[in-house]
């Protein structure tokens, strides 16, 4: 049987936090006095290479004698040189550690009361307030501490469990007998150590990080009274096991090798059992300032998942220093994490006591897995260990580094969601890439409907871990395509121009913006907002068109301000390219157009078709999108509203005169179908059926042209849809259940009413124009003047 020395990676005592403490006088020098002096001694030895002082800053670290067949001296051991300090803080890397609450400022919580603060410094290290505030004590949770034992304190009471047991004992004559109880006084080291993790918080005292958390004592200290030897440990592999098969899935090992050199094929194996089980050794650096854990020999391909080294920081520092006797990370760097070097517990005569070394930086460690498997205890200890490596606190060399591996942990961020993703019950997609734009036709209502759908949605991280999230805020109506901002009106209206020319069989027109700075908007260049050329064929009156439209384009009635009178604009706002051929066919016109564009969001074709006689034309019309609905992006992700549609509709318009009062009207009638995405929350829709009219007058009066008129943008009048997210969780097979919930996407008829009112010069021309809802609210006022210099 292969067996080792292994010492602690605490401190053996610790400094009790009273005004005044008399410790007893010299031991007389008798014969038992003598014994316990030689047995301490030989304990010493072996565990000061990893164990930190009693002191708030622990002592510099000690040689290890070798093995010798007597028993040793007990003269102290020779001190070894001081381990080389730790690198400077990289401001860039780790920020600065929080301040101390000051005693007697005002409680951040109900939870921030003096017991907590009793351990401030540690806890607001690892924003351990956050924890409590939201709940999470580590309630139902097994915890195993490997140790010399635990004292059942008043800190402990009802907190130790029945699955405790003892797996070292008294070897007298030859025979082991098992300890009396599974603490006592030789049980200091382990009291601490499980008063850091469980510590009632019953607001007397200190508390422990998981205050809710049940601790499986794991006693694996020997005191060989043949040998006059004191030993913890050496049944590490059997404890481990043991937790392993009655469920216990973290294990707190505050000791370390006293011979890092050495490997233990014992524990190699047992801790990759213990991996295969879902556990997970949370181990101790050790505080011999070495380069590497002291156990880091034993990490394995095999048992890697199994294990958690942790490495100390020094609290009184002036940024994230490493603790003067803390081992580093080293080859173990991919499995390491730091916590604080000093914390406040209780020793096992229940007194208050700060007690430093990574001994006491890794129950909080074990506290954090403990949380975490309160949280969610589908878990196990291996994914609570991968949370804790992701989520800590990069605070050396950006990355993972040797001094301090993954960081600092950090509660907060640990108890986040990492990576979480939405998913529709086949696939799922990142939130951080995910948001719906609802199009203007769909209206408020049915934007309010989706985000209220979503105000309670499960998701899941990149752990498995289910969160309630409030998605809502995700989710916007655009805005209407005819309101852009009064600056960029205004910037149109003055810097807006206009040219044509005619050939012997053309006419060619085109708009534009001028290069000069209105002061409107920033726009460096010039722009073309439209253009045309118009082609006759033959004699019989056949005329071939190509134009473009741009976004920049308005409507002239009403400084662009109403909805666009055209379907095609209405359902294609962004404009493009259009190529048409038109006929006339005795007293009536037919003709044929293709029309394609795009923007950054998504690309458009479409295909139109009408009749015409005088002033009146039915139009017919079928367009195709990718990426937008109604010319309008859906968004992206998994909340995008689809990938497309595809719509066909049919229009009608007509201009008369009634003595000096011009009128025109239109109204179409659409149905579009919505391409859904196979990733998106709206998993059906029905067809969505679309409506827009609109009704002109206008007439000379006061040297210029009056005109009125009434405006329906284009509004879904019916359509229904289902969104489909996770409502909620089965932990038993790990997975989202989801929830269809049907939407209704009808919008409202909201019509807007506008006056305007133009007038052209010789030298001068002006414009004004008024918008308004129905109800008087949402109204917009421009104008625009020019006057020309001869």
């Amino acid at each position: 049987m292969e067996t080792q020395a292994t010492s602690f990676a605490g401190g053996l005592a610790a400094s009790r936090i009273v005004t005044s403490v008399k410790g007893p006088g010299p031991l007389p020098a008798s014969p038992s006095r003598r014994s316990l002096a030689i047995l301490l001694g030989t304990a010493l030895s072996l565990s000061l290479g990893a164990c930190g002082g009693g002191s708030s800053r622990p002592p510099a670290a000690a040689s290890i004698p070798a093995p010798v067949a007597t028993p040793p001296s007990t003269a102290a051991p020779a001190p070894a040189p001081p381990p080389s300090p730790p690198p400077p803080l990289d401001p860039q890397s780790g920020g600065q550690p929080p301040a101390a609450q000051q005693s007697g400022s005002a409680p951040r919580s109900p939870e921030d009361d003096d017991e907590y603060r009793a351990n401030g410094v540690a806890g607001d290290y690892v924003d351990a307030l956050y924890a409590l505030d939201n709940g999470w004590d580590g309630s139902g949770v097994l915890v195993g501490v490997l140790d010399e034992g635990v004292e059942e304190t008043r800190e402990l009471k009802g907190q130790i469990s029945d699955l405790s047991r003892d797996f070292g004992g008294v070897r007298q004559g030859g025979v082991l007998v098992p300890h009396a109880t599974l603490g006592g006084e030789n049980s200091e080291h382990g009291t601490q150590v499980a008063t850091i993790i469980a510590g009632l918080n019953d607001g007397v005292g200190t508390q422990g990080f998981a205050p809710g958390a049940s601790i499986v004592v794991l006693r694996t200290d020997v005191q060989d009274r043949d040998a006059g030897t004191d030993s913890v440990g050496g049944s590490s592999h059997e404890a481990i096991r043991y937790a392993g098969e009655n469920g216990v899935l973290i294990v707190n090992r505050s000791i370390s090798k006293a011979i890092p050199t050495i490997s233990n094929r014992l524990m190699q194996e047992a801790v990759a059992d213990y991996r295969r089980m879902g556990g997970l050794v949370i181990n101790a650096a050790g505080n011999s300032g070495g380069d590497n854990p002291n156990d880091a020999i034993d990490l394995t391909p095999e048992n890697a998942e199994g294990w958690l080294f942790v490495v100390a920081l020094d609290p009184n520092g002036p940024g994230y220093e490493l603790a003067g006797y803390s081992n580093r990370c080293g080859s173990a760097m991919d499995r390491c994490v730091a916590g604080v070097g000093t914390s406040v517990t209780t020793d096992n005569a229940g007194n208050v006591v700060r007690f430093s070394g990574t001994s006491a930086a890794t129950p909080q460690v074990t506290s954090l897995a403990a949380l975490i498997l309160h949280k969610w205890p589908q878990l196990t200890g291996v994914d609570a260990g991968n949370i804790i490596l992701s989520t800590a606190r990069d605070i050396g060399a950006p990355g993972t580094d040797p001094v301090f591996g993954h960081g600092l942990i950090d509660m907060r961020s640990a108890l986040s969601p990492v990576d979480p993703t939405l998913s529709n019950g086949s696939f799922a997609t990142p939130i951080a890439t995910s948001g719906m734009i609802v199009p203007q036709a769909f209206g408020a209502d049915a934007g309010e409907q989706v985000a209220n759908l979503l105000s309670e949605v499960t998701l899941l991280d990149a752990f498995g871990r289910d969160y309630q999230a409030d998605l809502s805020g995700l989710v916007r109506l655009s805005a209407p395509s005819y309101r852009d901002t009064v600056a960029e009106r205004l910037d149109r209206a003055a810097s807006g121009r206009t040219a044509a020319f005619g050939l012997s069989s053309a006419q060619v027109r085109f708009g534009y913006l001028t290069d000069r700075s209105t002061g409107f908007a920033s726009r460096t260049r010039s722009r073309i907002t439209d253009a045309g050329v118009a082609m006759r064929l033959g004699d019989r009156g056949a005329i071939v068109t190509a134009g473009y439209e741009g976004p920049w384009r308005d409507d002239a009635a009403f400084l662009g301000l109403a909805p666009r009178v055209d379907a095609m604009g209405a359902y294609m706002p962004a404009g493009g390219l259009r190529l048409a051929y038109d006929r006339p066919w005795g007293d009536l016109r037919t003709g044929i157009s293709g029309h394609s564009g795009g923007t950054r969001d998504g690309d458009v074709v479409a295909m139109t078709g009408w009749l015409a006689r005088d002033l009146t034309v039915l139009r017919l019309g079928l367009l195709e999108e990718r990426g937008t609905i109604f010319g309008t992006a859906t968004g992206t992700g998994g909340l995008r509203l689809g990938d497309g549609a595809r719509t066909l509709f049919v229009e009608l318009s007509s201009k008369a005169s009634i003595g000096p009062w011009d009128l025109a009207g239109y109204g179409s009638l659409g149905t579009t179908r919505i391409r859904l995405g196979p990733d998106a929350v709206l998993t059906d829709a029905s067809a969505v059926s679309t409506a827009r009219f609109g009704v002109e007058v206008s007439r000379e009066a006061f040297g210029g042209r009056i005109r009125v008129g009434v405006a329906q943008p284009l509004v879904v009048i019916s359509g229904a849809g289902s969104i489909t997210v996770g409502t909620a969780y089965n932990i038993i097979d790990r997975s989202l259940q989801f929830t269809s919930r049907d939407i209704d996407l009808t919008g409202r008829i909201d019509p807007r009413i506008a006056v305007g009112f133009e007038s052209a010069g010789p030298r001068s021309s002006a414009s004004v124009a008024v918008t308004s809802r129905a109800d008087a609210a949402d109204t917009t006022l421009l104008g625009s003047w020019r006057f020309w210099f001869r």
